[in-house]
């Protein structure tokens, strides 16, 4: 049997995370969130400066020493709230107010990289042979002109810093549903057993369906009553007898059947980006025609 489920607030306080340690409390978070995007803004002024000499190129690594080690507590902290109770929208506010940060702060510093290997290797060597300070950064420097050709201009690294977001966006939306105090909803099975369907749940309910020779599928249905179309969409098991059973990857089927023949089926193997891409067109034109 399953044992039930604690709330937050009645398990004790050393068997739950300590956070203090990274701030004590939310105002002291929001002073460095606060620093924290004064020195991005900093940092982006100094574009066009490592040219300068030995000084400022050390005074850029350094000041992204400081961004980073800010960064990683000012992320940390709601971030590792946000695990402890994701139904608390505050903190899940605040969380997504720092990963815009995280992408401005990507767009801030993507001016760097292109701009060192704009100059010659050589002089950089002879800088760090004069500084000590900077030559703490040798390897850093060094393994930056090795991997030179993997590295984009400065148009492309900016682009690529404003992707940030977008590219995040599956994990996090998947780290939500797997791992939030969601409430689960309760399903009657075919052999009527009522179940919870938790993360754990379903998994089991495939397993089960593997065992019994069957597959899950999304299926889609549509049939005619009179002048009366019903529709429904659901994932349901089906068998080897199911003309659905063998349709995996990306592929998809569409089943008619008639009053004069029992079964007609169309496939669609494996559809690449173009057929995926002239869908989208055209429901976008549709939409845009008010076509129903």
């Amino acid at each position: 049997m399953k044992p039930q489920t604690r709330v937050r607030s009645e398990i004790p306080d050393e068997y739950r995370w300590d956070l203090s340690s990274i701030f004590p409390t939310w105002q002291a978070w929001d002073d460095a969130f606060v620093s924290l995007e004064s020195l991005i803004a900093a940092f982006a002024a100094r574009r066009g400066s490592l040219a300068s000499g030995p000084d400022t190129m050390l005074g850029a690594f350094q000041a992204m020493d400081e961004l980073g080690q800010l960064a990683y507590s000012v992320w940390y902290y709601p971030s590792l709230a946000h695990d402890e109770d994701q139904r608390d929208n505050e903190i899940g506010a605040r969380r997504q107010r720092v990963q815009i940060l995280m992408a401005r702060w990507q767009q801030a510093t993507s001016w760097f990289n292109p701009e060192l290997l704009a100059l010659p290797l050589e002089r950089v060597r002879e800088w760090m042979a004069g500084s000590a300070e900077l030559a703490v950064y040798r390897f850093a420097i060094e393994n930056l002109y090795r991997l030179q050709e993997h590295v984009l201009d400065d148009k492309g690294e900016q682009l690529m810093s404003l992707v940030s977001r977008f590219d995040s966006a599956p994990s996090d939306a998947y780290e939500a549903l797997s791992t939030a105090d969601a409430k689960f909803p309760a399903i009657t099975l075919s052999d009527g057993r009522r179940v919870t369907v938790s993360y754990g749940e379903f998994r089991s309910i495939l397993a089960t369906a593997r065992q019994q020779g069957q597959r899950w599928k999304l299926v889609c249905t549509a049939r005619c009553e009179g002048a009366q179309v019903h529709a429904r969409v659901a994932p349901q098991p089906v068998g080897p007898e199911s003309p659905l059973y063998g349709v995996e990857g990306t592929s998809s089927i569409v089943t008619f059947e008639t009053d004069v023949l029992s079964q007609l089926s169309i496939v669609e193997g494996n559809p690449g980006p173009e057929t995926t891409a002239y869908g989208l067109l055209a429901d976008f034109i549709s939409a845009a025609r008010g076509d129903k």
